[in-house]
């Protein structure tokens, strides 16, 4: 399924690039934007309408472990995670950040004041991760959970 997002104007502040990128209005409870890890290709993810985060969770208990009383830190582990698992776009894994397509820093800015363009994006998708048996899945959450530690310290 597909849905029609806005899309904004935004910069790179390390490299200067604009394009676009979608964004969701304020009061979007639950509902999150996943990018191309390249900054190239987006899905949309609605937590409140899709059992995944509980079923991510779940594997992540097994796999890593997932706190009573999760921090922050943990919440954007847990995010990385959950976007990583979905269907990739356009080859590219799923992050939960923006990232520049021209050097791919994380540091952009959106101008939320006039949206460019009304585009299409896909739905995030799971069917593929669901349908790996327990263990595979439980590797994979292991594997998207160190590569997240591994970025984090990168960026300390």
């Amino acid at each position: 399924m597909t849905r029609t997002l806005q899309f904004f104007r935004t910069r790179c502040l390390d490299c200067n690039a604009d394009f676009a990128m979608p964004a969701l209005p304020d009061m979007s409870y639950g509902q999150f934007i996943w990018s191309g890890e390249r900054g190239i290709g987006f899905a949309y993810f609605d937590a409140c309408d899709s059992s995944i985060f509980e079923h991510i969770k779940s594997v992540m208990k097994r796999a890593v472990g997932y706190p009573t009383s999760p921090t922050h830190e943990d919440t954007d582990r847990f995010h990385f995670v959950v976007a990583g698992c979905a269907r990739k776009i356009e080859g590219q894994q799923l992050v939960p950040h923006h990232v520049c397509p021209t050097c791919r820093s994380r540091n952009v800015s959106p101008d939320d004041n006039e949206p460019v363009a009304d585009c299409q994006v896909e739905d995030a998708s799971y069917d593929e991760f669901l349908a790996k048996p327990a263990l595979e899945q439980i590797l994979i959450v292991t594997i998207l959970c160190n590569k997240w530690s591994k970025k984090r310290r990168s960026n300390l």
